[in-house]
């Protein structure tokens, strides 16, 4: 009874800073909380893993922090953005409030632009997607055994 009641005291202090920083409006606050608990599991199961498969239990669980890192870090277009911007300038603001590349000077500059600028898109939604299938598949497929 003594050892529960310290370890939910404990609990209290370790988790502290995540509820203190947690917010109910956005997905980012949930992977936060979600990253957290993995990596707390995972370093469990290094340390005190008992099981046969623990060790690759604890290396699964890795994988989706990785990419639950990812997903909160949130810079899935930074390079191809980079290079965007590289070839068309940073954006600005021009007459009412139209967003415009410095370098794009005909119409078609700006449907090759805007395309590129799609593809950039379209490749950031196809990576978080990825990310997203990463972490909640694995969960649903291993979540059950992530226990010592």
């Amino acid at each position: 009874m003594l050892r529960n009641i310290w370890k939910g005291i404990r609990n209290i202090f370790k988790w502290l800073p995540i509820i203190w920083h947690d917010r109910d409006w956005d997905h980012y606050f949930l992977y936060e909380v979600l990253r957290f608990k993995l990596s707390e599991m995972e370093k469990h199961l290094r340390l005190y893993g008992h099981h046969e498969d623990a060790e690759k239990d604890a290396d699964v669980i890795r994988i989706c922090i990785g990419a639950l890192e990812r997903l909160i870090e949130d810079d899935y277009c930074k390079e191809l953005l980079t290079v965007h911007h590289e070839k068309w300038g940073e954006i600005g603001v021009g007459d009412g409030g139209r967003l415009v590349y410095p370098n794009v000077k005909t119409e078609e500059d700006k449907e090759l632009c805007s395309d590129e600028l799609r593809h950039c898109f379209n490749e950031e939604e196809k990576a978080i997607l990825a990310d997203l299938d990463l972490v909640f598949g694995t969960m649903k497929e291993n979540i059950r055994s992530w226990w010592d």
